[in-house]
């Protein structure tokens, strides 16, 4: 099996919006020869072909959930009982009986045996469960019924803080497992996975990427990014600004992304007297974000999500030169040593923040010397390509599932 494999990628919506990180990863693989076909359990968004352009995956074939779907389900139902028999006994076997995961696996039936389908009819030799939850259902049945298929899983935040049964059974007979977190690993094994064949891969990023000319960064300005919603924090960068302004009333901050809490900054943005040293300008495609990236002297990321792993922005601001300051989410020590290649703060630490930034406009930090260690830790860790290629080397590895 060499490099023009022929792989299935199972996600629940692809492309979407906030997961940028997933296309980075499909377009490394379809750059470094491999056949590949996304299969969605969900419907596509309106603009999915937008986002597929804008990664440059225009050509790559992808699959959703659609109203045909559910009109052949009585046919499918008829011409393979054994497919959707197998479904309950495994949901069984695995104890699926919280409500919202029993709801969830009925409904996603019918989606998943047509899947099934195609990927057996495309005689696929590679699956590869993108997100480790309801995704499993499709793993359950390419292992019962189409042993031949190496079936590898990807296990992140989101996948564990789900905690769904079915998870664990496809993990535990997958050929391998992919995390991209070292923290991660402790919470992996006590869902009661124990297949040894786990490697940590970090999401990388497209090192070599160029926008063209690079704009100079703009003095005292600061920026965020990320769905607005409480848990990223973006209220805390609003306090940040709000205290540099006594010192450098120049200070700016751009906050990038759209959510349910957009109204409610604009209106925070009012109360504290920000109108002018905040913007708010939505969701930007991903490179439009990559050039504002070029542009900022700091990125500020004060979230407090649970599920923030090592986020992407993070690593991209690196790649642009900007200087960045990030709260202590999980793992986050991996990516981020402090006055090194950047700053870690507690979470809701608005001082500590604010003297980071301080520090960063007064010069009293070296920037070059920050910059330079951040690119060399992108360089060596998370660089796209040669961490994509280590998925390959375990996909074209001859090693059955028979074996582990």
């Amino acid at each position: 099996m060499g490099a023009c494999m022929k792989l299935d990628v199972i996600a629940t919506e692809f492309p979407c919006p906030s997961e940028t990180f997933a296309g980075n990863d499909v377009r490394s693989l379809v750059r470094q020869g491999v056949d590949v076909e996304v299969r969605n359990l969900r419907p596509a968004i309106g603009e999915a072909l937008v986002y597929l352009q804008n990664w440059g995956l225009e050509s790559l074939k992808v699959t959703h959930l659609t109203y045909v779907t559910f009109l052949l389900s009585i046919y499918r139902i008829v011409r393979h009982p054994l497919l959707h028999c197998y479904i309950f006994y495994w949901m069984f076997q695995c104890k699926i009986c919280k409500p919202v995961h029993v709801l969830k696996t009925l409904s996603l039936i019918p989606r998943s045996v047509e899947i099934y389908l195609e990927i057996a009819q495309r005689k696929t030799e590679v699956l590869h469960i993108f997100w480790g939850h309801y995704p499993s259902i499709v793993g359950a049945l390419v292992q019962r019924f189409a042993p031949k298929i190496k079936v590898t899983m990807f296990l992140g935040s989101y996948d564990l803080l789900v905690q769904y049964p079915g998870s664990v059974h496809v993990a535990n007979r997958a050929h391998h497992l992919f995390t991209h977190a070292r923290v991660n690993v402790p919470d992996i094994r006590s869902l009661g996975i124990t297949n040894k064949e786990l490697s940590v891969v970090y999401r990388g990023i497209d090192r070599y990427r160029d926008i063209g000319g690079r704009p100079e960064k703009k003095r005292f300005s600061v920026v965020t990014a990320g769905r607005l919603i409480p848990e990223k924090g973006v209220e805390d960068c609003l306090a940040v600004v709000q205290r540099l302004r006594d010192d450098w009333p120049q200070v700016h901050l751009t906050i990038a992304g759209s959510g349910p809490l957009e109204k409610l900054l604009r209106s925070q943005i009012q109360e504290l007297e920000l109108a002018g040293n905040v913007t708010l300008l939505g969701h930007l495609s991903h490179n439009v974000l990559f050039e504002l990236l070029h542009q900022q002297h700091v990125m500020l990321l004060m979230s407090w999500l649970d599920a923030e792993r090592l986020p992407n922005v993070v690593k991209e601001a690196m790649l642009c030169s900007t200087v960045c300051v990030t709260t202590d989410t999980a793992g986050i020590e991996e990516l981020v040593e402090t006055e090194k290649n950047g700053f870690i703060v507690d979470q809701h630490d608005i001082a500590a923040a604010v003297n980071c930034i301080d520090r960063v406009f007064s010069g009293e930090v070296r920037e070059s010397e920050l910059i330079n260690a951040a690119h060399e830790t992108l360089r060596s860790r998370f660089d796209l390509d040669k961490n994509m290629a280590r998925y390959i080397e375990v996909w074209s590895h001859n090693t059955s599932n028979e074996s582990i």
